[in-house]
């Protein structure tokens, strides 16, 4: 009983993969979360935060290959603590929450295994919408001086993203790593580091 009852849910679960499947365009939304951080800064150490990412997407079936562009909002940045020194010469600690809110459009190029397993790559154009900052003086001796301001964030960038995802029914989920191609602030040597993971649904 239990093995009949096994075969009848593997399938439920097939026959709309492999719906799915047979469709050439396919239209989808997708919602997660973003970790991310920031490394290249000089006498700074910089912790991850979490962010928001959501869009919409499409999947283009050709050939045993998919195309799959695709447009979401991200929230990326980093905790960053550091230290200066004021006009006593006293050392204040401070710690400032960066995050920057953008456009990500990917272009991805993928494949798919056993028709539940996806591999994907490709190039990812950024546009810069703002920024929101906190900054916190540890043990500020009431000199009221600033920390030094942060790098200004680029109006437009380039990176490339690259990851796995698992497909069930319409349900995909995914797991990919994004990184710069181009400079995201004015400092050059400043580079983001995110690991996203989303959920989405297929129409």
């Amino acid at each position: 009983m239990i093995k009949n009852l096994l075969l009848i849910l593997c399938c439920s679960l097939s026959l709309p993969a492999f719906s799915q499947e047979d469709k050439k365009v396919a239209f989808g939304v997708k919602a997660g979360v973003n970790l991310s951080g920031m490394s290249g800064y000089d006498d700074v150490h910089t912790d991850n935060i979490a962010g928001l990412v959501a869009g919409a997407f499409v999947r283009i079936n050709i050939l045993g290959f998919y195309l799959q562009p695709e447009a979401v909002f991200t929230q990326k940045g980093a905790n960053v603590n550091g230290t200066f020194t004021d006009v006593a010469g006293n050392a204040i600690d401070y710690e400032r929450k960066q995050t920057e809110h953008a456009i990500d459009v990917p272009v991805l190029v993928g494949v798919k295994f056993l028709k539940v397993v996806r591999l994907n790559a490709g190039p990812v154009f950024h546009y810069h919408l703002g920024t929101t900052e906190s900054v916190k003086v540890k043990n500020d001796a009431g000199s009221g001086i600033e920390p030094p301001p942060p790098s200004k964030w680029n109006t437009a960038g380039v990176g490339f993203q690259g990851g796995v995802g698992v497909d069930i029914w319409k349900i995909n989920l995914d797991l990919r790593y994004d990184g710069n191609l181009s400079h995201i602030v004015k400092d050059p040597s400043v580079r983001s580091n995110v690991f996203q993971f989303t959920a989405g649904f297929l129409f």
